[in-house]
């Protein structure tokens, strides 16, 4: 999965205005197969939403997620492993003074958040989290670097979902002339 602030451009100056989430399979397919904008400027709270729609889009909720650190709030892991995903991100960074091995549950921790910090301590989570960088970060990457989609010229929710569909329909048609299909 993938997010994107995009900046809005029609007040003169530049401002944050929508986050893109885009989902991209970690395959060597690497399509998209989800995208959503939101206003929001945080991804706490997107996961499951591009879960059910990455599921209903291919008929398949998927087994496990890769994500960036900003979707890995205990709710979600909670909500996600509830419904049989498993969820790959990272620790959060430990804050000054405290020695505590992030990998080890914590007496707060619910049963998935504590499978999940042990999980992420393992050597098999972090090769697959390592995938992240080929994966979802080249979707970023060509979306600002290729396609414009670090800022748009459109107004609206809207406007601004039908610029990064029409880029992740762009980006899947690349990567099947690519592949040679």
């Amino acid at each position: 999965s993938a997010s994107k602030t995009l900046r809005n451009c029609w007040s003169g100056g530049f401002r944050p205005a929508f986050n893109v989430q885009l989902a991209a399979t970690t395959d060597t397919a690497r399509v998209i197969v989800g995208v959503e904008v939101t206003n929001r400027g945080s991804d706490q709270g997107e996961s499951t939403p591009m879960i059910e729609q990455i599921e209903k889009r291919t008929g398949k909720r998927p087994a496990e997620i890769l994500v960036d650190g900003g979707y890995a709030g205990h709710e979600a892991i909670d909500q996600v492993t509830e419904d049989g995903t498993t969820m790959y991100a990272p620790l959060p960074k430990a804050r000054k003074g405290d020695t505590r091995d992030p990998h080890v549950p914590r007496e707060d921790d619910s049963e998935a958040v504590a499978a999940w910090r042990e999980r992420m301590g393992t050597d098999e989570a972090k090769a697959i989290y390592k995938q992240r960088g080929a994966t979802a970060e080249t979707v970023n990457a060509d979306a600002k670097a290729h396609r414009g989609l670090d800022s748009l010229k459109v107004r609206g929710r809207d406007r601004a979902l039908e610029s990064a569909c029409l880029f992740a329909l762009t980006y899947n048609i690349l990567r099947v002339i690519t592949l040679g299909g």
